[in-house]
């Protein structure tokens, strides 16, 4: 399928999604810039196919397109082209500056009716493809059944899978008229559908995916479409939510595509730039499309974008060679050699931003079912190749990636250490949980999700460990555990989330305050910030939790200041001593430390009946308060 295809099913008719005003005036600005001479070329399925059903009798005069050809710069001619419709192969014909189409009416794995992949791709140059950020929350998806009702719907094809498409959709939580669209792209709603490279049936299941089918029997309907659909649903998943991305790679695209991509060998002496040629997508043509089981490893798998470099990860000059935002290698004639992690007898390059390792294929296959696909997909013979490896290029923060091989390679790296500080065990325990989660890991995921718990203890007693004075839990990592829970959600970290929460309140007392700036993971990575949403657990429940220690502060203090009881040795001693120390207590509620015990000497003007009542009727108050955390954050 060709690269246009995740916008056609984003904007599959006004039956099925539009992206939300600011996501929308990305998605529109990139197909009118970059892409849009594949738009224009890839429209053969739906709306000149449908053209095609209508006129196929007559012989219309070409159609001038609009005028945004100027904006693609490989091209030496900015001339715009125009189609007509072949009516005796049924194919469209265009003329441009990229020469003949190649267009068949019958679909192979290098051609179709809409072009062969050369011509397809003519526009796409070095720049690659960078889809939007696109999440679910910012589509508005309309009521399948209803979209079915409506004239002329497009879904017509699709009424009699209806039911399972929900079926599905609803189990894997995708929404069921994404499902029926992509099912109207890849096959127009025809289970019997085979593509160009054998992929089957409504939701062109690549070969690799029918193993278990019932009889053999791909095309199956229920299978199909269940199959389908929990596979969309975990490649979403892995890109953090973003379709336009997932739609892109459901369809063998991955993040940073490029049809020609300038490379150079690492640390060689730059010599003339060799172009190497990447996946190519093959055609979207009449019921079908190939979703790429031959594509290459090479630039495969998409998730958390941030670039980085770790302070003397890299020796005392080590550069920040990625910009902000970035999530792909931005030049990799300057990627850096991770010199532990770059073995002699490596078999395969990752590199992550500005950071390059080698390491083995047969190690991360054993211990990660993501990679062992990836690089069980077969690679066509111009892959890029790093000291004769092939390079596989992820856009995983390069510190996160970097702690999950060493972790990999080394499980003392992530073992107990009393010299390790509280946030660095944070900085790493997020960074191998998200990781280990998008590449199925689950060994590593297990214990990073011990290392984080016990840094953020649920138990109360455990809680006045990091109460000291310099206090290493308050520099902002908790927003670290608040997204990392989020990325694998729903996750074994929910339990600790109230907790995160707690000390993310507490990093709103820091000057340059990391709710507002963000934290950053390495020296060099950018500033990572919470939701809109969870900021505003973050300032609800500092809210709430204030609130409720004034309230339950007073119950305390008041009763004791009016009778103090017999047993009390000085009673206006302890009364002088009480006024002190709820000044003290009361002070403290805006800051950091609101549900820490208070030091000793806070108690000096009490006697020791006193004190010890006054003690043990705070210590019962803050526990009480420390249990309620969940409803307090509104979690």
């Amino acid at each position: 399928m060709h690269l246009v295809a995740p916008f056609f099913l984003l904007a599959l008719a006004i039956e099925c999604v539009c992206a939300s005003h600011a996501h929308l005036d990305d998605t529109r600005t990139h197909r009118q810039s970059q892409h849009s001479r594949l738009a224009r070329r890839a429209n053969g399925r739906c709306s000149a196919q449908r053209q095609a059903k209508v006129r196929l009798h007559t012989v219309s005069p070409p159609v001038r397109l609009p005028d945004s050809a100027q904006t693609e710069q490989n091209l030496n001619d900015a001339s715009i082209p125009s189609f007509v419709l072949n009516v005796t192969s049924n194919v469209i014909d265009v003329q441009s500056a990229c020469g003949p189409t190649g267009a068949t009416p019958t679909v192979t794995p290098t051609s179709g009716p809409n072009g062969n992949i050369d011509w397809l791709n003519c526009g796409v140059g070095d720049g690659g493809w960078r889809p939007p950020f696109v999440t679910a929350n910012d589509i508005i998806a309309k009521d399948l059944d209803a979209a079915l009702l409506e004239p002329g719907s497009p879904f017509t094809a699709c009424s009699a899978y209806v039911a399972t498409f929900k079926k599905y959709a609803t189990k894997y939580g995708v929404p069921p008229i994404l499902v029926a669209s992509i099912a109207m792209q890849e096959s127009t709603c025809n289970a019997n559908t085979v593509g160009g490279a054998g992929e089957q049936g409504l939701m062109q299941l690549t070969q690799d995916k029918c193993g278990s089918a019932p009889n053999g029997n791909c095309r199956d309907v229920d299978y199909n479409i269940k199959t389908g659909t929990k596979y969309f649903s975990t490649v979403l998943k892995n890109n953090n939510g973003n379709i336009l991305l997932t739609l892109g790679n459901y369809n063998g695209w991955p993040a940073g595509m490029t049809y020609y991509l300038r490379v150079r060998p690492l640390h060689q002496p730059k010599g003339p730039a060799v172009d190497v040629r990447t996946t190519s997508t093959t055609n979207a043509a009449t019921g079908s499309a190939n979703k790429k089981k031959e594509r290459d490893p090479l630039t495969t798998q998409a998730g958390t974008a941030v670039a980085r470099a770790r302070e003397g990860a890299h020796g005392p000059a080590a550069v920040c060679a990625a910009e902000e935002g970035a999530n792909l290698p931005q030049n990799m004639d300057n990627a850096q050699r991770v010199d532990d992690l770059w073995y002699d007898d490596g078999s395969v390059v990752l590199i992550a931003q500005d950071r390059a390792f080698r390491v083995h294929r047969s190690i991360l296959s054993q211990q990660s079912s993501v990679f062992r696909d990836m690089f069980s997909i077969p690679q066509s013979s111009d892959v890029m190749n790093m000291d004769g490896c092939p390079i596989v290029e992820l856009a995983d923060d390069a510190l996160m990636l970097e702690h999950l091989l060493r972790a990999i390679y080394n499980r003392s790296f992530f073992l107990p250490c009393a010299t390790e500080s509280a946030n660095e065990v944070v900085r790493i325990g997020t960074s191998i949980a998200s990781l280990s989660h998008k590449y199925d890991i689950p060994p590593l995921m297990k214990e990073a999700i011990v290392r984080l718990e016990d840094i953020y203890s649920t138990k109360f007693e455990d809680h006045n460990r990091y109460h000291v004075d310099e206090d290493p839990m308050d520099d902002g990592t908790a927003i670290f555990v608040i997204n990392a829970t989020r990325r694998i959600a729903p996750s074994p970290l929910d339990r600790i989330l109230p907790v995160a929460f707690y000390y993310c309140r507490r990093t709103s007392q820091l000057p340059m305050s990391p709710l507002v700036y963000g934290i950053r993971r390495g020296p060099c990575s950018p500033p990572e910030k919470l939701s809109d949403e969870d900021l505003a657990r973050v300032l609800h429940g500092k809210s709430e939790l204030e609130l409720n220690m004034t309230l339950a502060f007073t119950r305390v203090f008041l009763p004791l200041n009016a009778n103090f009881g017999p047993k009390c040795s000085d009673s206006l001693s302890c009364r002088d001593g009480l006024n002190q120390l709820m000044r003290c207590v009361m002070t403290s509620i805006p800051t950091a430390q609101i549900l820490a015990d208070c030091p000793d000497n806070f108690y000096t003007g009490l006697c020791a009946v006193c004190r010890e009542h006054v003690k043990r009727a705070l210590s019962l108050l803050r526990r009480k308060l420390w249990g309620n955390l969940k409803a307090l954050f509104a979690l």
